[in-house]
């Protein structure tokens, strides 16, 4: 038990290293650079802020404003691509650092945890903006978004068990990488993005309390945008269940790399 506790902690200059890098690489060469982790997320809440009061007038439930629509989307948005960049980006990453696995000494089970590491620092960002907008429509910082890292927890656990799953399957299916995308697609209708989870049809809304990405989703709007208080049943039962997760997949990335050389 614990032994990816153990071993993030043995490599977290490393892992350091190599998620600055990823940051500052993944928009490398463009004219605005970083720019970009703050630029994105902008012109997304503005776009959705257009379209929901301008065009569909939309409302969201116990609101009146239009403006309320377009941030519970911008909330839900932040939180799934943090799940969808972690799931589309394990599926690659071994195959894609093949000098790690085959020429070099080196603990490729960072590599998974790199990916996580990116998508949390454009996540954090994207919140902030959240918390900042917030502030701009309603005029109203609520304190209780300073629970927003204990809430996403959780969520930080499970990307990093997508992660080693995925990484460790993707040597060996190729075609797991195209079976992700599809997945990603279900996702983002089944995690409430779009609607609150009240809105789901009790027949299928225990399908959905299984799901991090609705239950993280719902949970950041409560303490962001209205002011609630962290569901803390919810939040010990996904912190064990990410651990137990992290528990098996380290385990089975652990036990699926002694192939990756030959594989590759």
């Amino acid at each position: 038990m614990f032994r990816y506790i153990r071993d993030i902690i043995k490599n977290r200059e490393l892992l350091g290293r190599l998620a600055k890098r990823a940051v500052e690489n993944k928009h490398k060469g463009t004219f605005l650079g970083l720019s970009w982790y703050i630029g994105s997320p902008l012109v997304m809440l503005t776009i959705y802020t257009y379209v929901f009061t301008s065009i569909f007038k939309s409302r969201w439930p116990g609101s009146e404003s239009t403006l309320q629509y377009a941030l519970n989307i911008f909330a839900g948005l932040i939180v799934f691509n943090m799940f969808a960049e972690c799931m589309s980006g394990s599926t690659t990453v071994i195959t894609s650092n093949k000098n790690y696995v085959t020429k070099v000494i080196f603990p490729i089970e960072v590599l998974s945890t790199v990916i996580v590491g990116t998508a949390l620092w454009q996540g954090a960002i994207s919140a902030f903006i959240l918390v900042a907008a917030n502030m701009a429509m309603n005029g109203q910082i609520h304190l209780t978004s300073i629970y927003l890292p204990i809430i996403w927890m959780p969520a930080i656990l499970v990307c990093m068990a997508i992660g080693w799953l995925g990484a460790a399957i993707g040597v060996y299916l190729k075609d797991i990488e195209q079976l992700i995308n599809i997945m990603i697609s279900i996702l983002m209708f089944t995690s409430a993005v779009f609607f609150p989870i009240s809105y789901i049809p009790s027949t299928i809304r225990v399908i959905v309390a299984c799901n991090p990405i609705a239950w993280t989703i719902d949970q950041t709007r409560n303490i962001i945008l209205e002011g609630k208080t962290p569901n803390t049943i919810g939040l010990l039962i996904w912190l064990l269940v990410g651990h137990l997760l992290c528990e098996l997949t380290y385990k089975f990335f652990k036990l699926a790399k002694r192939g990756f050389a030959d594989v590759l």
